[in-house]
């Protein structure tokens, strides 16, 4: 789970998404991204990660309201959670560790 007040964001591991408002569990949104998702979702810049265990990352709006804003594929199995450290995002998948960001 990811909490960015007001909203908690949630993957299971069937693939799907959802937002909800904290403070009452009402369901805001609930929307199938993928497949399989072992990673807790991220924040960063204002927009969510979520890294599919296929390696499929889905890049949300950070909201209310569900926006795709990217799709990208590492083509590797990935289970690990995304990391982010200055501006560079870090992720694990079964052979490689891969940076995406400024240098």
């Amino acid at each position: 789970m990811l909490y960015l007040k007001p909203y908690l964001f949630i993957v299971n591991d069937t693939g799907v998404a959802r937002c909800l408002k904290a403070t009452t569990g009402d369901v805001l949104w609930r929307e199938r991204i993928g497949s399989k998702y072992s990673a807790s979702p991220i924040w960063a810049e204002g927009r969510i990660y979520f890294l599919s265990e296929k390696g499929k990352t889905t890049v949300i709006e950070a909201g209310p309201e569900f926006k795709v804003l990217a799709e990208n594929e590492l083509n590797e199995k990935c289970c690990a959670s995304p990391a982010v450290s200055n501006k560079q995002l870090f992720m694990r998948s079964e052979h490689n560790l891969f940076c995406i960001g400024p240098k």
